[in-house]
């Protein structure tokens, strides 16, 4: 209870320091809202009282048509109100979705570390998360019922009060038995909806997968549609059934609550109409009276279903303040010096890694690297080649030992600043639904004579197949022009090589490429003698020209120099390369 009080408050106080005007606005209307239906009872009280004796009400002085007159006011307002209301919170819950959103993606932005990224559970609550149309407005609707419904609660309870205090009494615990039926509901809503959530994300992944031009491709050679689609249909099952299940609990619960309330409703009603018959009560107040049970029971109820239905808020609120108070996997407490100098030399020095997964990546390696140099990292699969890419750009941090710039541990260095030396081409590259412009400078302002600073990585031809140069929208997502694999990755490479840098991170980036391209793509990249080139590689026989390789074997180095050397003195590195001689060598 003390944990979903401070969260909730936390969450207010979010929301109104987000849109405080709008918030006061809500909340003035909403008290208004509480009070109309009172005001409305007292006044229909007086009309009945004066109609009935025919005669001028004596306090007021009002006439029955007088009291017509306001009582008809007053319901205009309170019918109109509403309207007022619902276009305050959509306008507010606009507002704070964005608001929300922009948090959300600050915090994403702001970690420098990825083992978050790469960890399911985070996945799950960014995902989670990402619908805030669902979570704030229900809050904002929440706060204004709360309010709504506790000032008239408060205004019937004291009117009751002031006639026989027990019927309050009464009423109140007639109540108590829907009260706990609705929170046990809204924390079963809750479950339910953690549940359906993890389905429902199956669910999107098969649908979005069914629908992929992507796809279609293999859907039709392997007949893959028909697995997805009884994949989506079981989902779909699974997800009715579990409805059905929760609503026929609300069902039950609700014919339990209410048939309570009616029973003291009517016993209340019952005595009240024995104190008209003898006079006791004017005709006016039993109807005021009568009126008022229903109105008392019905926002007692209101109120205990609010706060049943905060649940689900505090729940998303509760995440959402995790969220923003993560720590980043990387540690950027010291990392406050500027990096203006330029890149002379990086040196890993006893550097081991094991990832969260505790899979060591890599066991006490120590190599360097200098300006003007073009080394390769070469070995098989899962030796550690990527992972060391990552812990240079700082992705992660080592376990053990330290990588040094200068002579200084880029830990001690900002790491913005840090970054901007480097660039990188990658294999995993994204496809970005953006102009072709867009997808090489990410400003959208970079140089359209770029294909000629770097000739052969993407055509000038290819280019003017598309229908607006540069400025073409690329990819179907938004109805732009599609491109082949190749052509996305040679338009990956084009964005490593133009970002400005001192060191070039290079990994695999070939595998959509054929031979030919592929060669004179490395010798473009080995053939830059500016600042550091660090390629990673599986295909040894596009590495031949660079400077140095360093071969990779279970995360230890166990080579480092030119080709000739090696494939002289290092036993590893000659099998891995003879193994792939042949695709290399020319055929008769």
């Amino acid at each position: 209870m003390k944990a979903k009080l401070k969260t909730l408050g936390r969450a207010l106080k979010y929301v109104w320091t987000k849109t405080p005007i709008e918030m006061f606005i809500v909340t003035a209307v909403s008290l208004i809202e509480g009070l109309l239906p009172v005001s409305a009872l007292v006044v229909l009280k007086k009309f009945v009282d004066v109609f009935t004796a025919n005669e001028t009400y004596a306090e007021t002085g009002l006439s029955s048509a007088s009291l017509a007159v306001v009582w008809i006011l007053i319901m205009i307002v309170q019918y109109t109100i509403p309207s007022i209301t619902t276009y305050l919170l959509e306008v507010t819950r606009e507002r704070c979705s964005k608001e929300l959103s922009m948090s959300i993606v600050g915090k994403c932005i702001s970690i420098q570390g990825i083992a978050h990224f790469e960890d399911k559970q985070f996945l799950d609550i960014n995902d989670w998360l990402s619908f805030t149309d669902r979570s704030v407005g229900p809050f904002l609707y929440q706060i204004n019922d709360g309010v709504k419904y506790c000032t008239g609660f408060i205004s019937i309870f004291a009117l009751f009060a002031s006639f026989e205090y027990w019927i309050s009494i009464v009423l109140t615990v007639s109540i108590v038995p829907s009260m706990i039926i609705a929170q046990k509901r809204s924390l079963e809503k809750s479950h339910q909806e953690e549940a359906l959530e993890a389905l429902s994300r199956k669910a999107r992944y098969y649908r979005n997968t069914l629908l992929s031009p992507a796809a279609v491709k293999e859907f039709k050679l392997f007949s893959f549609n028909k697995l997805f689609k009884h994949k989506l249909l079981e989902l779909f099952s699974d997800m009715e059934i579990s409805n059905v299940r929760f609503q026929r609990k609300i069902r039950n619960g609700d014919i339990l609550g209410t048939s309570i309330r009616i029973i003291a409703i009517g016993s209340i009603f019952i005595f009240m109409l024995g104190k008209t018959r003898d006079g006791t009560v004017t005709i006016g107040s039993f109807a005021m009276y009568l009126q008022s049970l229903f109105q008392f029971s019905n926002n007692l109820l209101m109120i205990a279903l609010v706060w049943a239905y905060f649940e689900g808020s505090y729940n998303y609120f509760s995440k959402f303040f995790n969220f923003l108070a993560m720590e980043d996997t990387i540690d950027i407490s010291r990392s406050r010096r500027m990096l203006v100098e330029c890149v002379e030399a990086i040196r890993f020095e006893n550097v081991s890694f094991t990832y969260p997964s505790e899979k060591q990546a890599l066991r006490n390696i120590s190599f360097s690297l200098k300006a003007g140099e073009r080394v390769a990292l070469v070995g098989e699969n899962g030796a550690g080649k990527s992972t060391i890419i990552k812990l240079l750009l700082r992705l992660y941090d080592p376990s053990e030992g330290s990588i040094y710039l200068n002579d200084n541990a880029i830990l001690e260095y900002d790491i913005a600043s840090y970054r901007c030396k480097f660039s990188g081409i990658f294999q995993d590259f994204m496809k970005y639904d953006l102009t072709v412009r867009e997808n090489i400078f990410s400003d959208g302002s970079g140089n359209d004579d770029i294909m000629n600073e770097f000739p052969g990585v993407f055509p000038e031809s290819e280019l003017e197949k598309l229908p607006d140069g540069m400025s073409s929208l690329l990819g179907t997502t938004l109805g732009g022009v599609e491109l082949s694999g190749g052509q996305w990755q040679r338009l990956a490479i084009l964005r490593g090589l133009a970002k400005p840098h001192e060191v070039l991170l290079v990994d695999e980036p070939t595998a959509s490429i054929d031979p030919i391209e592929e060669s004179r793509i490395f010798e473009l990249v080995f053939s830059r003698n500016e600042g550091i080139t660090l390629c990673v590689t599986h295909r040894l026989g596009s590495v031949k020209e660079a400077s140095r390789i360093i071969v990779l074997k279970d995360g230890e180095v166990v080579g480092d120099g030119s080709h000739n050397e090696l494939i002289v003195t290092n036993d590893y590195y000659n099998r891995l390369y003879m193994s792939q001689a042949s695709m290399y060598e020319s055929k008769p």
